[in-house]
């Protein structure tokens, strides 16, 4: 299923960013693989699971919003 990216939270930028994002998900114990940069089937797994734990709806969007959450 497709959904549109939410205009109010756009998506990751860069590689740097995506790593950033999976080395901060790994950090948390969130298990994706490799930080590749890469947003693959693993990562959005893991951004879903995070999702969940933090009562947010579980889109797997790789999105600025999510990294700064992340960050906290």
């Amino acid at each position: 299923m497709s959904h549109p990216w939410p205009t109010d939270n756009p998506p990751l930028g860069s590689i740097a960013q995506v790593t950033d994002l999976q080395k901060l998900l790994t950090a948390k114990g969130y298990s994706l693989g490799a930080a590749d940069g890469v947003i693959g089937a693993m990562t959005r797994a893991a951004i879903r699971a995070y999702q969940k734990d933090q009562h947010l709806p579980p889109d797997g969007y790789a999105s600025t919003v999510l990294l700064e959450s992340l960050r906290r």
